[in-house]
């Protein structure tokens, strides 16, 4: 019985110190997942500049595209979901934001309004 009781309390430790590196794991593969998924919205928004220049106006400070013409122009698929939150992304409520910066490169901004 005093094994069984050394063993349990070993057990117990060993999860006790491996608990918060397990959790940081996840928490670190779940920003990877967001990270990835803002990065294949931007190339698909680069790929989409490029190929339609004649949409966007550099005078202006700002251009938008928004997710459902990326979508219907087949430039990312269209079950997108957020792996934040498991949940499926809106069209309508998601935007990218295009400007140049001052050496002249593209910049792109995701917003997305939960609304």
């Amino acid at each position: 019985m005093t094994e069984l009781l050394g063993v349990i309390v070993v057990l117990s430790l060993i999860l006790l110190v491996s608990m918060p590196s397990i959790i940081n794991t996840i928490k670190g593969n779940s920003k990877g997942q967001y990270d990835t998924f803002l990065q294949t919205i931007y190339n698909a928004s680069e790929v989409y500049v490029v190929e339609n220049p004649s949409e966007f106006d550099w005078t202006n400070e700002n251009n938008s595209i928004y997710l459902e013409n990326l979508i219907a122009g087949d430039y990312i698929s269209g079950n997108i979901v957020n792996p934040n939150t498991n949940e499926k992304i809106k069209m309508e409520n998601s935007v990218i934001t295009v400007t140049k910066n001052d050496q002249n490169l593209l910049v792109f901004e995701y917003e997305y309004s939960s609304k």
